[in-house]
């Protein structure tokens, strides 16, 4: 029988017990009324001035102590009633007080069994996450060192290639002794804004500019003269304008 039922009995028995004391003490209370009863109908015969009334007290004494034991009786059987039921219900209060004590430990071995894998399981994830830290910091460390050997790799290849990729140097174009400094790339609206001022400029400095208003003469091939002039600049500037994107 599970807890619950056994305390919902032991509550009936403790309120049956209760009614049964109710019950005696009432019976006590009627037993001493039929003994003083008995003992004044006694009295009075003994005091009775004639025969019939002394019969007549007697006979009411008479009744009262049939009623006495009546009463007593009843008394007694609710007496013995609330005593069994007493010891039902010590021995059922000892058995619930036993269950609970047992369920009290059941409950503290399953806080103690969660506890213990609640424990165990931070452990394992706190282990598993040092782990994954511990294969990331691999990882990264990995990576980070083919990195340096990729960059040491292309750095010894662009040294190779440069050692062995002669130094660009632009020849002079035909007719001439010298290369260019720089090729000028303009769109021909900025031409009178501003390139024909700035390729000036810069030749009064000293700089050998291929501009083509230098150096185009009547009846060349723009293409293969622009094509020569590139081919003989150690630098390119481009005039970047509205009008240079403009062109297709």
């Amino acid at each position: 029988m599970s807890l619950a039922a056994d305390r919902s009995n032991l509550a009936r028995l403790n309120k049956e017990i209760s009614e049964l004391r109710t019950k005696e003490a009432k019976e006590a209370k009627n037993a001493a009324d039929a003994q003083k009863k008995i003992a004044s109908a006694n009295a009075s015969a003994r005091k009775a001035s004639s025969p019939s009334s002394a019969k007549s007290y007697y006979s009411t004494a008479e009744r009262e102590e049939r009623n006495l034991t009546i009463v007593q009786a009843n008394q007694a059987k609710h007496a013995t009633q609330a005593a069994s039921k007493t010891q039902d219900a010590a021995r059922l209060q000892a058995k619930i007080a036993k269950d609970e004590e047992t369920e009290r430990k059941k409950t503290a071995a399953a806080d103690d069994r969660r506890r213990l894998d609640d424990e165990t399981r931070r452990k394992t994830e706190n282990q598993q996450q040092q782990r994954r830290e511990a294969a990331a910091a691999r990882v990264n460390s990995n990576l980070q060192q083919r990195i340096r050997d990729l960059e040491t790799q292309v750095a010894e290849q662009l040294e190779v290639q440069a050692s062995s990729t002669p130094a660009f140097k632009p020849t002079a174009p035909p007719g001439e002794e010298e290369a260019y400094d720089v090729f000028i790339s303009h769109a021909w609206e900025d031409k009178e804004d501003f390139v024909k001022d700035l390729a000036t400029k810069a030749r009064d400095a000293g700089i050998k500019v291929w501009y083509d208003k230098f150096s185009l003469q009547w009846g060349d091939s723009i293409r293969q003269k622009i094509d020569a002039g590139l081919a003989s600049s150690y630098f390119g500037i481009a005039v970047l304008s509205p009008s240079f994107f403009s062109k297709p």
